[in-house]
């Protein structure tokens, strides 16, 4: 996008209109604008792509440019532009929704859940979707997580980078993860004992949430011993607690799943309770 002297002043008007439209500063706004500009945007699409990111640090507290460069590296991870036919906008908003309808329903305090799940997703939400998720699959799995363990989103999405690694023996993560491919190949083995294939029969990965679901009706059946066993074939011993708190808020994790998924226009719900209060009226 290339601004001429003559064009300014409506540049200016535009930036303005739109602080004063989601109750932020000027500086704020033109912040994320100059992150999505470029020579074959026009205006009102850098506007319109600023928009979600604009929203999301007014509901969470995050600083302009924290949300943008977070928004930018999720929205990256889960090729969420490609779902969207190179909408950004759109892949914003959905990334918006998910975060917040899931927050909402978290026994939790709401900013800090959204910043959670947006530090677990950049962890991990590039191996998740290897792993066939779709962000309001992860964004729910987190979420659960987060609110019945209390720790952090980038500590628990560490866990789930370990346990969805050895679960599909992901070779290419042996050496950030630090393990041996004898010890990837665990989870994959452990888990055809009990008759579970993480590969479908045209030779494609048979998506997590899938195996979860398939697991998760043996779980109920199984003693601790075997549930221990399984725990650390799967997550290996420093992270076999994350892997026995993802079975154990599956329940929780379908619930907030189907609220993301059925999530369109919460975040803009929120932005306009947001312009109702006494900060977004000042």
């Amino acid at each position: 996008m290339n601004i001429t002297a003559e064009g300014f002043a409506n540049v200016t008007t535009q930036v303005q209109a739109m602080g004063k439209e989601l109750g932020i500063g000027a500086d704020a706004v033109m912040e994320v604008v100059k992150t999505y500009a470029n020579a074959s945007t026009t205006m009102d699409e850098v506007l319109a792509k600023s928009k979600p990111s604009l929203m999301l640090s007014n509901i969470t507290g995050m600083s302009t440019g924290e949300v943008t460069k977070s928004v930018n590296a999720v929205t990256n991870a889960f090729k969420l532009l490609e779902d969207s036919q190179g909408d950004a906008e759109e892949a914003t908003m959905r990334l918006g929704d998910t975060l917040v309808s899931i927050s909402q329903n978290m026994n939790y305090d709401f900013s800090d859940g959204v910043t959670q799940l947006i530090a677990g997703i950049k962890e991990s939400g590039n191996v998740a979707k290897e792993a066939g998720m779709d962000i309001e699959t992860y964004s729910a799995m987190l979420g659960a997580m987060i609110e019945a363990t209390g720790r952090s989103g980038a500590e628990l999405s560490n866990g789930m980078k370990m346990i969805i690694a050895r679960t599909y023996s992901m070779k290419g993560l042996s050496d950030e993860l630090g393990i041996t491919t004898a010890e990837l190949n665990k989870g994959a083995t452990a888990l055809a004992k009990y008759n579970i294939e993480v590969v479908n029969t045209d030779g494609s990965l048979k998506p997590f949430g899938d195996v979860l679901k398939e697991l998760s009706a043996k779980w109920g059946t199984m003693s601790e011993a075997e549930r221990n066993w399984l725990a650390e074939s799967l997550a290996g011993n420093r992270q076999r607690s994350t892997f026995i708190s993802l079975m154990n808020t599956m329940a929780k994790n379908t619930e907030l799943s189907t609220i993301a998924l059925n999530s369109n226009g919460t975040m803009l719900e929120v932005q306009a309770k947001y312009m109702d209060s006494v900060e977004g009226r000042m």
